[in-house]
């Protein structure tokens, strides 16, 4: 709940509940999982209210075997996934009738994996068909949208504890159902599509292990969030579809044991997110850091107590498609302690231990180049949890 004035008010409400069960038979692994998500709102602002309400209901199942293809070991999955979807707007000044939407999506998803021992070569196979089924009242036009996902991926033992990886496909993203309510109402939004490919090489022996990687996405359709966007029905921006964009980068992880009670984790990533055709050609795109840098330590000093912190930076980005601004870089850090006994387990975390002050969100500049539309992080942040294994 919110409330700047007796006139100007904001109060959103969720409920999230879900059910999850696995169980074997034999080779096979079987997983269902559902959960149920609603969400109201209520707000004035200006004079004029506006309310909406969300439900969305999601399943699960997936069925898992482990065993061989002739001689070789395989690993089989199939898995089916539906999400029912439905937003109400209450009628209001910038929905004069109000308008009711819904969304259906059923996926079919197999994976196959399947091993050479002999010569350490594992090859990946994967195909996702999924289809949505919207409806809204202010649309003229069919919202309707199918899409196929494929993926070839292929590993190679090099000896020495080093693996190198390859994997190619086209992979797409539906919106969501956050994202679809945020739209511009009777304009749909179309499915994000990309073209991937992906080259590593990971090594590790008893103490120590490291991961390079390097990816390229060329994406068509992505979905994404545009505060200049606006219109009757999108007084404060809409998500949209983006002109043609391209992401890539490179990653390093690497992870050491100094010893039984002390383990060291360095994750480091230098990253492009850019426009390559349209109006912000050349770009980048908005709220995409470039470089980020993380420290981690694990310390387990006696038995059954374990401390662990780290340091976080994250360098400028941009928060406007013209990269008029930028968010200034930051860096944060984190501790946390846990006391395990048998089954349970009692923790104390602080996150932004030194009560930094900053922001990785923002959606606006001004002609002289300041930022604007600032969404500040919390600062220093206590939490205390306690944890009952059975």
């Amino acid at each position: 709940r919110q409330a700047n004035s007796l006139t100007e008010y904001g109060a959103a409400q969720k409920n999230h509940s879900g059910v999850f069960g696995e169980t074997y038979l034999g080779a096979w692994q079987l997983v269902a999982d559902a959960n149920q998500r609603q969400k109201d709102y209520d707000s004035l602002a200006f004079g004029t209210p506006f309310a909406y309400t969300v439900a969305a209901t999601n399943t699960s199942l997936r069925a898992r075997h482990e065993g061989t293809l002739g001689a070789l070991p395989n690993v089989f999955v199939v898995g089916h996934d539906t999400t029912r979807w439905e937003r109400t707007i209450v009628a209001s000044l910038f929905t004069p009738t109000g308008t009711q939407a819904r969304a259906r999506s059923s996926a079919w998803y197999l994976k196959n994996d399947l091993s050479w021992p002999s010569t350490g070569t594992r090859l990946s196979l994967g195909y996702r068909n999924e289809g949505m089924e919207k409806s809204e009242d202010q649309s003229a036009t069919a919202l309707d949208q199918r899409e196929q996902a494929w993926e070839v991926g292929l590993s190679q033992d090099l000896g020495a504890g080093a693996t190198a990886y390859a994997r190619t496909g086209r992979s797409f993203r539906l919106g969501n159902i956050d994202e679809i309510g945020g739209a511009i109402v009777g304009v749909g939004l179309q499915a994000q599509t990309s073209s991937d490919a992906e080259l590593g090489v990971r090594w590790r022996n008893a103490v120590s292990a490291v991961e390079l990687r390097w990816y390229r996405s060329r994406l068509r359709n992505e979905i994404g969030y545009d505060p200049s966007n606006l219109g009757p029905f999108a007084p404060f921006g809409a998500n949209i579809n983006f002109d043609p964009t391209r992401r890539q980068g490179l990653e390093l992880e690497a992870s050491h044991a100094v010893s039984a009670a002390l383990d060291l984790r360095l994750n480091v990533a230098l990253r492009q997110a850019r426009f390559t055709a349209g109006r912000y050609q050349g770009n980048d795109v908005m709220l995409v850091p470039k470089r980020t840098v993380a420290l981690r330590a694990d310390w387990r000093p006696a038995s059954g107590h374990a401390l662990s912190g780290g340091v976080t930076w994250v360098s400028s980005q941009s928060p406007d498609f013209a990269n008029q601004c930028s968010i200034p870089g930051y860096a944060t850090a984190d501790l946390r302690y846990a006391y395990s006994w048998q089954q349970l387990e009692l923790a104390l975390g602080i996150a932004n231990l030194t009560d930094r002050k900053y922001y990785t969100q923002a959606f606006g500049c001004t002609a002289t180049g300041v930022t604007t539309s600032i969404y500040p992080e919390a600062g220093r942040t206590i939490t205390a949890s306690v944890l009952y294994r059975f």
